[in-house]
């Protein structure tokens, strides 16, 4: 038995030896067609060319793709706002809203009307006129924003129920979270506007023009305008006014163009004088580059966003008398009132709807900032907006 095992072990080692010492003798010889060596791969353009050590034969494979191109794109972070129970007026803007023009490239911007998106919606948008009497209830991650392009005077106060349940402010003023002004005017940058300045100036028959719906209203700017017509002519259209001119809107009418060549000094009076407010009344002027001066009621911080020297403000004038002799000055001096023109006709502004697009970019970069970091409610919104400002 154990010589049976020897001799087995040695015939498995003899043959194993054999195959061995073959193989080594095998590699060690220098074939002349034999073997692939010398594989290597090299880039060319978007293809790799692969040696085969074959002499002249390559292999070419097509359309492969770099390692480092196979790796997950991140994609975009979509942001989701969600405008509830919107206003009527307010449908055409969103759906005229592209979050293609947005500067910012980090996300996408998505608005919606949708209730039943509210859980899946980052921000929502309540607007004073249309919100429930009862909050919904919210996402943990949610941002609750307070939406009214209107004075406090307007303005409708919901139930204490909403006190705390907002992060945000969308306001015409300034100094909002998210700030959705009337309209916005920039200076142009080519100032060739071909006019026949002269001509204009001629067509204008007519002295001032006031076009008003509401007539008790905290700016008493129908008293205002009673006393400054004891000095100049001021034609009044609109509920308030002795003429009639169509049907009232928010955009351009044909009845606010023909009164444009016909008269020299438009009458923007708003409802408030508080600050930052400015409504379409002055911007339509100048985004329809309308041939008439404006002259507004206010407020004191106007200068601030309006360009100087295309616009009279009466809260620098001591009383309507002397704003009266101010007017005739201008008005009956060709070079003075073209003055005042030309330097208007340097600036175009963008409309409410355009100003909405910018406004709801900025609320998708402020979300980019925040990278879904919660905020704050303000524990009393009301008070926070109002206290201080009309």
């Amino acid at each position: 038995m154990k010589s049976y095992l020897e001799g087995f072990v040695i015939a498995v080692f003899t043959i194993v030896s054999t195959i061995f010492f073959l193989g080594f003798f095998l590699s060690s010889s220098s074939p002349s067609n034999g073997s692939f060596t010398n594989i290597e791969p090299k880039i060319e353009g978007d293809d790799f060319i692969i040696d085969t050590g074959l002499g002249s034969e390559k292999l070419r494979v097509v359309n492969l793709v770099p390692r480092d191109s196979l790796q997950d794109t991140p994609a975009k972070k979509t942001w989701r706002i969600l405008w509830y129970n919107i206003p009527f007026y307010l449908v055409p803007y969103v759906k005229n809203f592209q979050a293609k023009t947005c500067k910012n490239k980090k996300s996408n911007c998505l608005l919606t009307t949708d209730i039943k998106q509210f859980n899946m919606s980052d921000v929502v948008v309540f607007t004073h006129t249309s919100i429930p009497r009862r909050p919904p209830l919210k996402r943990k991650s949610q941002i609750w924003c307070f939406n009214s392009l209107e004075t406090r005077a307007i303005t409708q106060h919901p139930s204490n129920l909403w006190k705390d349940k907002f992060e945000w402010i969308m306001s015409y003023r300034r100094d909002a979270d998210i700030v959705r002004p009337y309209g916005k005017i920039f200076k142009k940058h080519l100032h060739g506007v071909q006019k026949n300045y002269t001509e204009l100036f001629r067509q204008k028959t007519k002295f001032g023009v006031w076009m008003s719906s509401h007539c008790p209203v905290p700016s008493r700017r129908k008293a205002y305008i009673e006393e400054l017509q004891k000095y100049v002519s001021v034609d009044t259209y609109g509920t308030c006014g002795k003429q009639k001119c169509g049907t009232r809107t928010n955009a351009i009418s044909d009845c606010l163009k023909t009164l444009s060549k016909e008269h020299k000094f438009y009458f923007s009076f708003e409802n408030n004088i508080c600050r930052d407010y400015t409504t379409e009344k002055l911007f339509n002027l100048y985004v329809h580059n309308l041939n008439i001066i404006p002259v507004i009621n206010g407020p004191p911080q106007a200068s601030q966003y309006l360009p100087k020297g295309t616009y009279l403000n009466t809260m620098d004038f001591s009383s309507p008398k002397a704003l009266a002799e101010t007017l005739q000055k201008i008005g009956s001096n060709e070079t003075l009132y073209l003055q005042y023109l030309r330097e208007k006709d340097k600036y175009f502004a963008l409309g409410e709807m355009e100003v909405f697009g910018e406004s709801m970019c900025n609320v998708c970069e402020k979300l980019d900032q925040l990278g879904g970091k919660q905020i704050p409610t303000k524990p009393d919104f009301w008070e926070y907006q109002y206290k201080k400002e009309c």
